[in-house]
């Protein structure tokens, strides 16, 4: 298991997530350094002192008086580089984009 205990109390490790036919990745395993399929991806999470889960970037920040329209998101488009996540957009219920 890909996990390790930092000084300042948080685990770190890598979870492998499995993407449906529609992209969508949910949990399938943590990461034990083995291969993986063109339909899984590899991404970081830290878990904090206070049993928090991290996976990168949870922000997303939007111009000041349009948060109303982002209230149906239920998705967030992300990028993984290195196993490093950013979300660079939100999606509603259908994956499309919210703009």
């Amino acid at each position: 298991m890909y996990t390790s205990r930092l000084k300042s109390k948080y685990v770190r490790g890598v979870v492998v997530l499995k993407l449906d036919e529609r992209g969508v990745g949910r949990f399938d395993r943590l990461y034990d350094g083995e291969n993986m399929s063109d339909d899984e991806v590899a991404i970081k999470f830290k878990i904090t002192r206070y049993n928090r889960v991290s996976f990168g970037s949870s922000n997303f920040f939007f111009e000041e008086g349009s948060g109303k329209k982002y209230q149906k998101a239920k998705y967030a488009l992300l990028k993984v580089k290195d196993r490093e996540v950013i979300i660079t957009n939100l999606l509603d219920e259908n994956l499309k984009k919210i703009e």
